[in-house]
């Protein structure tokens, strides 16, 4: 079954496994990249890109949909999306 999401950084719809998901936990606030299924909590997606990745971080998207004051909190969330953008 297909699952329809909408990237955050460029706004193109895709099937939820062509996407990086971000999420931050209900319970400890806790914010992982692609976590497994039982972690609930808010979410976004954005295309596997550089490009997507730029618009996201410049529009400051996961500082805002997550609350994250910390600039070294951010800057560790966009190496490890980087990693896995340069990964595939």
């Amino acid at each position: 079954m297909e699952i329809i999401r909408k990237c955050q950084g460029c706004g193109k719809l895709a099937d939820r496994c062509e996407l990086i998901k971000i999420t931050k936990s209900n319970k400890t606030g806790e914010v992982r990249i692609n976590p497994g299924s039982k972690f609930m909590g808010r979410s976004l997606y954005i295309c596997k890109n550089h490009e997507c990745l730029k618009q996201v971080l410049k529009k400051k998207k996961i500082q805002k949909e997550f609350k994250i004051k910390t600039q070294e909190e951010m800057d560790f969330i966009a190496i490890e999306l980087k990693e896995i953008i340069d990964s595939n």
